[in-house]
């Protein structure tokens, strides 16, 4: 099977080589990848860097699994009910990809920074009183 990971930073690097090294997969394309993940054995990167070369690659080479490596197409994915989602390969052509689905799927920098301060114990360790 082919797989298409999508993304170019070292979390796509490391999902494109261990992939690989599955018996089941036999070439894994990074789009775009980056200078590693062109090194590692069957592994090579595509020059596509939207929906529409996504989908003509995975088209004309057949993949098999779409990972999604970065967070941001999976939080732009469309807000539809799951009862609209047809089966098998989505709409847009490729298959469903691997990974969170929204509301998951939002990019960490998106939620409130004040929440882990508010809800973590203070430890009782002695700090020095504000002036």
């Amino acid at each position: 099977m082919k797989v298409l990971v999508i993304g170019s930073g070292g979390r796509e690097h490391a999902l494109a080589w261990k992939l690989a090294q599955s018996p089941r997969v036999q070439n894994v394309i990074v789009a775009p990848g980056n200078a590693g993940s062109a090194t590692e054995p069957n592994c090579e990167n595509a020059l596509a860097n939207s929906v529409e070369q996504w989908l003509a690659l995975a088209k004309n080479e057949k993949v098999g699994m779409t990972v999604v490596g970065p967070e941001a197409p999976l939080a732009a994915e469309p807000k539809t009910p799951p009862e609209t989602h047809t089966p098998g390969p989505q709409r847009s052509g490729l298959l469903p990809p691997e990974g969170p689905r929204p509301p998951d799927a939002k990019p960490v920098s998106a939620g409130p920074r004040v929440e882990g301060p508010s809800t973590m114990p203070r430890p009782p360790l002695p700090t020095k009183p504000k002036a």
